[in-house]
């Protein structure tokens, strides 16, 4: 059996070598798909890496590894013959560009050119040096586009301009823009960066030091499902406007934010539970002394009034955000004493019921036990002349 797996193993490798083919400073690996990952290391090959070059798989799934400079315009060639239906459907067309240990990056503007079929882009650990204006506009749309690690040096508002990032036809559909773990410029997401991307359904700015967010941010965003904020240590609070016109939220985590609590901030617990928004990590106080590192719940509830959830309305409040007014209680009362009053009325309908079935019975058995005298009595006087008694007809015909 042995001889066999070993001979299947060196046929299928013999095979791989025969008819899959990359350019030089780069190696295919197809150990956990027919769909294997091209890697192709930075200073290693000679631009452009064309189209091709790369056969039997194409380069669907395509890393450019070790990377420290300078991406040009003619870093890839010839990839727009890269048609849709050559795309194997269990995996998303992905390009990866991972940088070496305290490498740099610089990307030209029309880098992209020719490689709309990308689904997904990830950046990887680069001291990226500048995002040119519309740099991802001749991708066209992105089911993902990730920058984690490193850091970015210039953070323009315009380098989304021409992208659509939206749910594609991919195994893992998820329209997301993440930077995480990343050194941003000025420790703020430029205005206007977002404008445009109405069908994003998760952004997540992790752990970039962000200090502050500005309110108008995800106005555009509407389609936006899941927003993340976490490890940002600068942030203390939320402001009412950078979420309000998030109808479709369901989830925001602020997890390792040090919360200023005050019950001013903590607005932030009533409309979630209001708006059935998830706070998968909750909410921590950094401030005041005495609460922190404590759940923000337990501020709220021992330092905010929870009687404002009636408003005007006289009433009781029973939480942040449920109250029953006094009309409420009024209508709860008159229902229950109207309840009482037809369960006494049932029981005492069942009562007479029962003493009228009773009676009867009693009435029928005396009737009956009457009648059987009668017949007895006429059996024993019917040979001493005693007549039975007459009919009413022959009553009436006397005179």
């Amino acid at each position: 059996m042995k001889i066999v797996e070993v001979f299947v193993y060196l046929c299928t490798t013999y095979i791989g070598y025969v008819y899959s083919a990359q350019p030089t400073g780069c190696t295919y690996d197809s150990t956990d798909s027919s769909t294997g990952i091209y890697t192709c290391t930075f200073g290693s090959y000679t631009a452009p890496l064309t189209f091709t070059g790369f056969t039997d798989p194409y380069p669907q799934r395509l890393i450019i590894n070790a990377v420290s400079g300078t991406l040009p315009t003619n870093t890839f060639s010839g990839f727009s013959s890269y048609a849709a239906n050559l795309i194997d459907l269990d995996y998303a067309a992905s390009l990866q560009v991972i940088c070496s240990s305290g490498g740099t990056l610089t990307i030209s503007q029309a880098l992209f050119s020719s490689m709309s079929y990308l689904q997904e882009l990830k950046i990887s650990n680069c001291d990226i040096q500048s995002l040119p204006s519309s740099v991802f506009s001749n991708l066209v749309t992105l089911n993902s586009l990730w920058i984690e690690g490193g850091s970015v040096n210039t953070l323009a508002s315009n380098i989304l301009t021409g992208l659509s990032i939206e749910k594609l036809d991919v195994p893992v559909p998820t329209a997301e823009f993440v930077i995480k773990n990343t050194v941003v410029s000025g420790n703020q997401i430029p205005v206007g960066m977002l404008d445009g991307q109405t069908l994003v359904k998760s952004i997540r700015f992790d752990n970039i030091g962000l200090t502050s967010v500005d309110d108008a941010l995800f106005a555009q965003n509407t389609a936006l499902t899941s927003l993340s904020f976490a490890g940002n240590a600068g942030i203390t609070k939320i402001e009412t406007a950078l979420i309000s016109t998030l109808a479709g939220l369901s989830s925001l985590d602020l997890d390792g934010i040090p919360f200023e609590c005050t019950c001013d901030n903590l607005w932030i617990l009533t409309h979630a539970t209001t708006n059935g928004i998830a706070l998968p990590s909750g909410i921590i106080c950094g401030t005041p002394a005495e609460y922190q590192n404590k759940k923000a719940s337990k501020y709220y509830d021992e330092m905010c009034d929870t009687a404002n959830a009636c408003g005007d309305l006289p009433g009781i409040t029973l939480g942040p955000t449920i109250c029953m007014t006094i009309i409420e209680i009024v209508s709860y009362c008159i229902l229950a004493v109207t309840m009482v009053i037809a369960i006494v009325a049932l029981v005492i309908i069942c009562y007479v019921r029962r003493k009228l079935v009773i009676a009867k019975e009693n009435l029928e058995k005396k009737r009956n036990s009457s009648w059987a005298r009668v017949q007895n009595a006429l059996k024993k006087g019917g040979a001493s002349g005693q007549k039975p008694p007459l009919r009413s007809s022959q009553v009436d015909g006397w005179v």
